[in-house]
């Protein structure tokens, strides 16, 4: 599910939430992850972006193996978390 919008249609979504029952943007945003088909939609957002994740780390992957060696980043092993940052 891939929504895209304008920066006016934005603004035009943001002003009617605050007409509704919404007092701040904020608590719009807040009520769309109370949502009971957040789940689903993280689902969604996840496969859209998964194949790039994967292109990704397994370039980050053979780029760090290129620079610091086969002894210090395995072909098949977790990445260490505190090289991406993570």
């Amino acid at each position: 599910m891939r929504v895209e919008v304008s920066g006016t249609e934005q603004r035009y979504l943001i002003n009617r939430s605050l007409v509704s029952d919404f007092t701040t943007t904020a608590d719009y945003w807040s009520f769309l992850f109370e949502s009971p088909a957040l789940e689903f939609y993280l689902e969604d957002a996840w496969m859209e972006i998964k194949p790039l994740y994967e292109l990704l780390h397994a370039y980050v992957r053979r780029r760090l193996r290129e620079y610091y060696g086969p002894e210090r980043i395995s072909r098949q092993a977790p990445l260490p978390s505190h090289i991406l940052g993570m």
